[in-house]
């Protein structure tokens, strides 16, 4: 999200007015979590743990890649 609001910010102001005009209307749990997020900055309020047993064969590059893309 925060390459996301970077590239916006680097846009022309007319530019990034047309693109946010065209995006959907944001749901109220959407609202709130922006709000939140504006009240109380990067916190993991909305965070949920879980563990999840995976079986298969590990590819640890890709594990890597994933957990880097996190």
């Amino acid at each position: 999200m925060d390459q996301f609001l970077k590239r916006l910010a680097l846009l022309p102001s007319d530019k990034r007015e047309r693109l946010l005009a065209q995006l959907p209307p944001l749901s109220y749990g959407q609202q709130r979590l922006w709000f939140l997020d504006q009240l109380e900055g990067r916190s993991a309020f909305y965070n949920m743990p879980a563990a999840v047993r995976l079986d298969g064969s590990l590819d640890p590059r890709a594990l890597a890649r994933a957990f880097a893309e996190i």
